[in-house]
């Protein structure tokens, strides 16, 4: 069109989803990368002639192979452009002799009728790039995002770059006030804004201005039974949209392409092809099947006639919707697990009000309802703000982030439901990290809904927000554990609506995750509010789950504010009415030293008595042996190798967190501990060095920081719980240890030498429990069969309180003071061992050194 070696050789032009203004179509850095490619080859650069002689003399496959190794420096951005058109002024004939507005501005350019257009969420492709390789582009582009976004905006060479990048990264993932706020969503949002939408609307609006043919504009808005981004074997489970490219399953075939039968299909790609041909023959559009005429865009006006709709044709199988009396409608989607069985999914529901302002730092409140309308409950909701750890410390998340997620396969108007038992699953992440969805986190619905469960997941406040405390009743903290408590409620009172049964809900969790899940059995709030519980990989007493300077880091947190630190009241009042953002830069400040210890503990959960009605009244020993808890059949257990994950952290190929524990490895044990405000725990942290690096016959600090973690920050505070339990608790307490070495470690997720072996680590069962686009597929047969076994006993427990599996070696029996067993879960033995832990030798050295200092806070603290 715009080229004056084309003059006269077509007659009518159709544009799908590109422009010349695109920033991946015209490149102003082609020569920089030429260069760059004629370096590798060892081709000169200074004289243009001899480097063109030099690549033509180079074999195909050798350029091709080099330009990957460029793609990799340059191609985080999910579609990495090094060579493409650019404006060729210095040929003697140019193809394109000026910047395409400028061509059009004088009328230099083949004015023919114009079809242009876009596809409804074009950059969905894009964002499920971010998933493929599970976890790997993701850490990819979580570890440097804005530089990311930077290649993604074709601005790398530009000076104010990366300044224009930095506010788009604050707009789409920061500031981002949308309800579905995972990273995938966010950068599709991003691509489609910029790469598309922007660059082709501006396009129709040039041509529409100055030619004098028409310019007709669509938007295709159609959704296919299979589109682009499914065939790109991105995980079954996420909705991307209506991407880039998903027209083209209705214009085209091909062997690998799937046929299409369904009457919404045909009908749809007989419009588009009746509109394209009958422009083909006369310049106007035109197809039966569709409503009126479709008329061009005239001058300023911006959106057209959309065709294709155009047709969003209602599938056989409508959105699945749900009322809840007292709240209002859900509008849901269908979703598929892991064995092929249909089931709903409500996501983002919001079961509390935005926790902003002066709700910062209060307790929650329940949202308010809807009434009269239906809400859009199709996509998960943003995780609660926090820095993620595993993948570097990058900012994610927002303060409205009070929502959860339910999974179900029959509602209550269904004629085939019946009341099914509904597990709550409680996130991990050290109250700092973490969320229950599935498109950013772990969390995903599939293997768990081929059982006959209703699953639930939720999102809860972390860090400060969750937890800062003033410790007095201005601010008494605990606030992440009350929106837990919340959300449980929400489920006890509207789970029927589900096919769910009140009267048979079991909470379970990981990790923190796990460590709440006795938190709630501790709190007199949540009294009533579920039947049974699974605490994995975490406890009350561990170190991390009731830190004991949660005080102090407030009045540090307020100081680096410029907030008033000697009145409670003023205090909060500041940090109130101060940005989010700058509250987490400051945390991040906190954050630094404790990373050492691979564990940041700055705020977490704390006895809250001063609170008028508290969720902690007193030390979680205390409550037990007064029996003033909510006793019901709970399920304890641990991974072999708890330790494996932090230890990993330590042997990352770059060898930044090895070298740091080497300079300071006893202020590294006394973080880990939380004792690092504790009158005697530098001299502890000294003897715990001895005894684990100094005493220890292995040479290996990696290993010796593994069973230092496992033992003081698992393996001591869950074995506490247990026996403590199992004395004052009137219903069965069980008691597992997980061995099973799968596939998949979560260590993999990590920069890790290929070679590396931690064990079977904190966290390694999720691998079997979840189906997300952090978690590989699960094609092991091994790993199938122990994920069943898990699930077996998982759900039978939840549905009467006694763990089954055809599985495991005869029954799992509860563990007892006068006869302590736990079941041990793997692939060859999976059987009930009538005797402590194998690990229990290992924490005499605990008991004996705690013993030895009075005044040191009880087991039950630590």
């Amino acid at each position: 069109m715009l080229s004056p070696h084309s003059k006269g050789l077509f007659h009518r032009a159709i544009s799908q989803s590109g422009s010349t203004r695109c920033p991946w179509a015209l490149q102003n850095t082609v020569g920089d990368y030429t260069k760059a490619l004629a370096k590798d080859l060892n081709c000169p650069t200074s004289d243009p002639r001899q480097l063109v002689d030099c690549l033509r003399s180079k074999r195909a496959k050798q350029l091709l192979m080099t330009r990957k190794t460029t793609l990799l420096n340059f191609g985080l951005c999910m579609y990495p452009i090094t060579f493409g058109p650019r404006i060729d002024k210095e040929r003697s004939s140019p193809f394109l002799p000026d910047d395409p507005e400028q061509l059009l501005t004088l009328g230099q350019f083949n004015p023919v009728p114009f079809i242009f257009g876009l596809n409804e969420k074009e950059g969905g492709l894009f964002g499920a790039s971010l998933l493929t390789f599970p976890g790997k582009s993701m850490r990819a582009f979580k570890r440097d995002q804005v530089n990311n976004i930077r290649y993604t905006l074709g601005m790398q060479k530009r000076l104010d770059g990366y300044e224009i990048a930095q506010k788009a990264h604050h707009h789409y993932f920061i500031g981002n006030t949308k309800k579905s706020c995972n990273i995938p969503d966010q950068y599709a949002d991003l691509t489609s804004d910029f790469s598309f939408f922007k660059c082709v609307d501006e396009s129709v609006k040039l041509w529409s201005k100055y030619s004098a043919s028409p310019t007709y504009y669509y938007q295709y808005a159609y959704r296919y039974k299979l589109d682009y981004a499914a065939i790109t074997q991105f995980p079954n489970q996420i909705d991307f949209g209506v991407v880039h490219g998903d027209e083209l399953m209705m214009m085209f075939t091909n062997k690998d392409s799937p046929i299409i039968k369904h009457p919404n299909d045909i009908k749809v790609s007989n419009t588009l092809i009746d509109l394209w041909t009958s422009f083909a023959t006369n310049g106007v559009p035109k197809s039966n099947l569709i409503l009126g005429d479709w008329l061009p865009v005239t001058e300023g006006q911006t959106l057209s006639v959309i065709c294709c709709l155009i047709l969003q044709c209602q599938s056989d199988e409508p959105q699945p919707t749900v009322n809840i009396p007292s709240l209002g409608g859900l509008r849901g989607s269908r979703m598929v697990s892991s064995s092929g069985r249909k089931f709903h999914a409500f996501r983002g529901i919001p079961y509390a009000e935005p926790p902003v302002g002066n709700l910062r730092f209060n307790d929650p409140i329940p949202a308010k309802p809807w009434i009269g309308n239906v809400l859009d409950a199709t996509k998960e909701g943003p995780s609660c703000l926090q820095y993620d750890l595993l993948y570097g410390i990058t900012l994610n998340g927002q303060e409205d982030c009070l929502v959860l997620n339910v999974y179900t396969h029959n509602m209550n108007n269904s004629t085939k439901n019946t009341s099914v038992p509904v597990m709550v699953w409680i996130h991990g992440g050290g109250f700092v990290t973490g969320s229950g969805n599935s498109e950013s986190d772990f969390y995903g619905p599939g293997h768990i809904m081929d059982r006959d469960v209703v699953f639930m997941t939720l999102n809860y406040r972390l860090g400060p927000f969750g937890f800062l405390s003033t410790e007095d009743a201005e601010a008494p903290g605990n606030y992440g554990l009350l929106d837990q408590t919340l959300a449980i409620k929400w489920v006890k009172e509207h789970i029927s609506n589900f096919g769910g049964n009140p009267n048979s809900i079991t909470i379970f969790g990981e990790s923190a995750g796990g460590a709440s899940v006795e938190f709630q059995i501790l709190s007199p709030h949540s009294k009533g509010l579920f039947h049974r519980a699974i605490a994995q990989s975490g406890a009350t007493g561990c170190p991390w789950a009731l830190p004991k300077s949660v005080g102090e880091y407030t009045r540090i947190l307020a100081e680096d504010l410029n907030c008033p630190t000697s009145n409670s009241r003023e205090l909060l009042d500041c940090m109130r009415k101060t940005e989010a953002e700058k509250i987490m830069d400051s945390m991040k400040k906190l954050m630094i030293p404790i990373l050492l210890s691979m564990c940041p503990f700055a705020f977490g959960p704390r006895i809250d008595s001063e609170r008028l009605s508290p969720f902690l009244p007193d030390s979680p020993q205390s409550l037990v042996q007064r029996k003033q808890f909510n006793q019901v059949p709970v399920i304890f257990g641990l991974t072999q190798d708890e330790g494996g994950l932090f230890a990993a952290n330590l042997a990352t190929i770059d060898g930044k967190n090895l070298e740091a524990f080497k300079k300071d490895p006893v202020n590294a044990l006394l973080y880990s501990m939380a004792m690092e405000k504790q009158k005697y725990g530098l001299e502890i942290a000294r003897k715990a060095y001895n005894h684990y690096f100094l005493d220890n016959e292995s040479n290996d600090i990696v290993k010796q920081f593994g069973e230092f973690i496992s033992d003081i920050c698992v393996f001591k505070c869950v074995d506490d719980s247990v026996q403590l339990l199992s004395q004052y608790n009137d219903q069965s307490v069980y008691y597992y240890h997980y061995s099973h070495r799968g596939q998949h470690s979560i260590t993999k997720m990590l920069d890790l030498p290929k070679d590396a072996d931690f064990g079977v680590c904190h966290a390694d069962e999720l691998m079997l429990m979840f189906s997300s686009n952090l978690i590989p597929p699960m094609t092991d047969p091994n790993d199938i069969k122990v994920s069943k076994m898990i699930f077996d006993l998982w759900t039978s427990f939840s549905a009467n309180g006694v763990p089954q599996s055809d599985e495991i070696i005869g029954h799992w029996l509860p563990t007892t003071q006068q006869q302590p067993r736990y079941l041990q879960i793997d692939l060859e033995s999976p059987i009930l061992v009538n005797d402590v832990m194998p690990f229990h030798s290992r924490l005499d050295f605990w008991t004996t050194l705690f013993g030895s200092y009075s005044g040191v806070p009880t087991k039950e603290e630590l």
